[in-house]
């Protein structure tokens, strides 16, 4: 998951954004863009750590499944704060190349993505 929030003026066309290197489709409501509260963006970024990552909600019905070469980031467990690039990931467990050139296999649900990424 990679999303960029952005927010677009009464003057500005979507169309631009949508252009815009990197952006594959802009969100919407029907034929509405979809549209977030500012409350809510700003916990989203309230949220961010110092290099820019979230955490996903604690409870949570949603699994992730990584793509090799993602980067993601240890949210849990002896290698907290460990960050790296999915080698494999099977849904329940994934090999990460870490940072510090070992491989780890860890539970799928310890990961989150490097925001930005």
């Amino acid at each position: 998951p990679g999303y960029l929030f952005c927010s677009i003026n009464e003057n500005q066309s979507a169309y631009e954004v949508n252009n815009t290197p990197g952006v594959s489709t802009i969100l919407y409501a029907g034929t509405e863009l979809l549209s977030l509260p500012e409350n809510i963006m700003e916990s989203i970024r309230a949220n961010c750590d110092k290099y820019g990552r979230t955490d996903a909600p604690k409870e949570s019905n949603w699994v992730v499944v990584f793509k090799s070469g993602d980067e993601v980031v240890v949210n849990t467990g002896p290698l907290l704060n460990q960050t790296g690039i999915v080698v494999v990931d099977n849904g329940r467990t994934a090999k990460v190349k870490l940072t510090h050139n070992f491989t780890a296999t860890v539970p799928s649900s310890a990961l989150h993505p490097l925001c930005g990424t």
